[in-house]
């Protein structure tokens, strides 16, 4: 087998820009699946030279699915080298039959993250180095504001504009008919016409529908009101996002769509 990585036996994590002059070849041992909550499944790589990686493999409602996949993909990989990530990723996406989605993309995921822990370890160096250095040095960030009372909500709002957040996020609190009544739609825009006076027209608001609301209860519930998402712009199109027959949910009691609006800067008109 090729020697692409080494590891000093006098220092087992490796040296500056990864110039090792002797020692074994670094392999891997162990894989093991986490799975957290059935929103959070972690992986963990470990090596014979103690270097451990960790990445996520999270595909929301389908935490159970993605472990077992992890687990099914580890027969490359126990006993080989694991610093030529690119290399396994290839073997792991492409190598089999059939072509994966979701569910074979989450766990090569989890499993490439891992892998790029141990190589950024072992080379000690952050693997966003590795990959090219930083883009950016800040990057902004939203705050969840989703509580189902539409004072607390308010409420919350407020409290995480007054700490320094300029864009909240926020979804229905209940699962909306797939073609419901104008009083359930109306009374959706009226809670984030609240929302919004609440914080002002200088905070983003995201709302996402979050598979709650199908694509024919999506539009009205959009377009019965831009001013309410834009801050008062009255802009065409609001709804960037939406399946026109609304995707249904597996359990035929729960219909269930997707639909998802722009995060868009108010304008105060």
């Amino acid at each position: 087998m090729p020697k692409q990585a080494w590891i000093g036996p006098e220092d087992r994590i490796g040296k500056h820009g990864g110039t090792v002059s002797s020692g074994d070849l670094l392999s891997i041992t162990n894989i093991e699946v986490f799975r957290l909550s059935p929103r959070l499944v972690l992986v963990k790589v470990s090596t014979d030279a103690s270097v451990v990686g960790w990445g996520e493999a999270t595909l929301e409602g389908r935490a159970e699915t993605v472990a077992a996949t992890v687990l099914e993909l580890c027969d490359p990989l126990i006993g080989t080298d694991p610093m030529p990530v690119e290399r396994h990723w290839h073997i792991l996406a492409k190598g089999g039959f059939y072509r994966g989605g979701p569910v074979l993309g989450s766990a090569v995921a989890g499993l490439d993250q891992a892998l790029w822990d141990i190589r950024g370890k072992v080379l000690v160096a952050p693997v966003h180095v590795l990959l090219g250095g930083p883009v950016r040095d800040s990057i902004r960030v939203y705050a969840h504001a989703n509580v189902d009372d539409v004072a607390e909500l308010c409420e919350r709002a407020a409290a995480l504009v007054a700490i320094g957040y300029t864009a909240l996020k926020t979804a229905p609190p209940a699962i909306l008919g797939f073609i419901d009544t104008p009083a359930a739609t109306h009374a959706l825009v009226d809670r984030w016409t609240t929302l919004r006076e609440a914080v002002g027209p200088g905070v983003d608001l995201a709302m996402d529908f979050h598979g709650r609301v199908s694509g024919a209860s999506a539009a009205p519930a959009a377009g019965a009101d831009p001013a309410v998402i834009r801050g008062g712009t009255a802009t065409a199109g609001v709804l960037r996002r939406a399946s026109p027959r609304g995707r249904q949910h597996l359990d035929p009691h729960r219909n269930r769509g997707a639909a998802l609006l722009p995060l868009g800067r108010p304008t105060g008109h």
